[in-house]
């Protein structure tokens, strides 16, 4: 697991923002977490490898308008998504 104090987090954290900023100037992701597991599994003739990655983390100020019946929401910036890497310590046990 890896926390908004780490570099790599902090540098997806500004890729996720610089994403929602054309669509939705105040919005803006942070305190995120990233959480990784992986599985090597070896097989006969070749190695499984299975992983997941959960993000886990605040979106602030994507209301537009508020009173007491309704809220409107801003959801321009919906889909998230960052063409960078992230990079940080990976722990994992090693098994003969």
């Amino acid at each position: 697991m890896a926390r908004s104090e780490d570099h790599g987090v902090q540098q997806l954290t500004a890729s996720l923002n610089d994403k929602i900023r054309p669509h939705c100037r105040q919005a803006r992701v942070d305190d995120l977490i990233v959480e990784y597991r992986f599985r090597l599994t070896r097989q006969d003739t070749n190695t499984l490898l299975d992983f997941s990655v959960v993000l886990t983390g605040n979106i602030a100020n994507y209301v537009i308008a508020k009173d007491q019946l309704t809220t409107i929401i801003d959801l321009g910036w919906r889909g998230l998504g960052s063409n960078e890497s992230v990079r940080g310590p990976c722990v994992g046990r090693g098994y003969d």
